[in-house]
């Protein structure tokens, strides 16, 4: 086999459960979770209110260009989470026993269409195992275990259908996935092995939370109580939103990073073998 080729399918990983693999009769298909459309909705209601505060607000005019461009950054990013590619995610089509690393359009009890069973489309006699793997994602304010669902063909080909952070969904779909397609799971068991422990990783994220609010609560207070004091000039002022909204992610990061670690730790105490 030539050395391993990744494109396309799932191209960014989550610290939750992003994407799910729904199966039916025919198909199974790659679909965006609730919780993907609520995590990025924050951001595009964010953008959303900060460009109306802009404009319908009175004041200063030159003030409404920096704010404008603040909103669209927040809104964009959260349109594109929520939209970007929904249609284009992978599909296995078990009907015609043909993989699709972008959803086909197409009417599923027409058997007779061999365009639509061949462009674009691999067949899952090619495919060589389903392999799962993890890596350590990690960044300024936390780090999580993202873990990968990649189909492998004959050629090196590969396509990810899954990355993101919940174990459990993910072997949900993993062990399905196997059972339809009659393969097994390359990796799974080294998987668990490796897996790093949620009870220290939540009493670690419940520390550097700690550690990140005694830093930022004190200097974005110092930010907000003044802005604060100003609402009722808001009209004049629009820029007064963007002291409120931006030192108050920091804090909500914060809020967020402790009550995940606490989540992890109950987690760990309640499924000690998970």
């Amino acid at each position: 086999m030539s050395e391993k080729k990744l494109s396309r399918g799932i191209t960014s990983t989550s610290n939750f459960c992003a994407h799910r693999l729904v199966f039916t009769q025919g198909r199974v298909v790659v679909k965006p979770t609730a919780g993907n459309y609520i995590f990025f909705s924050i951001f595009a209601l964010i953008g959303l209110g900060i460009i109306a505060a802009a404009w319908l607000a009175d004041g200063d005019e030159n003030a409404r260009i920096p704010m404008t461009v603040f909103g669209l950054i927040f809104g964009g990013a959260g349109f594109a989470g929520m939209f970007w590619k929904r249609n284009r995610l992978p599909e296995i089509d078990l009907m015609r026993r043909m993989f699709y690393p972008e959803r086909r359009k197409y009417d599923p009890s027409d058997m007779t269409n061999l365009s639509s069973m061949q462009n674009n489309g691999i067949p899952l006699s090619e495919l060589v195992k389903i392999e799962v793997s993890t890596r350590r994602v990690r960044g300024n304010k936390s780090s999580y275990t993202a873990y990968m669902l990649d189909l492998v063909f004959r050629d090196g080909y590969s396509c990810r259908l899954l990355s993101h952070g919940a174990r459990k969904q993910f072997t949900e779909d993993a062990e399905k996935l196997a059972q339809v397609l009659n393969m097994p799971l390359i990796g799974l068991e080294e998987t668990q092995r490796q897996m790093v422990s949620l009870k220290v990783g939540g009493i670690i994220q419940m520390i550097f939370s700690i550690f990140w609010l005694s830093i930022c609560i004190p200097m974005m207070l110092q930010m907000i109580v003044p802005a604060l004091d100003k609402l009722d000039k808001i009209k004049q002022e629009p820029a007064i939103l963007i002291q409120i909204i931006f030192p108050s992610i920091f804090i909500l990061v914060g809020v967020g990073m402790f009550i995940a670690g606490v989540r992890n730790v109950v987690k760990s105490l309640k499924n000690p073998q998970k």
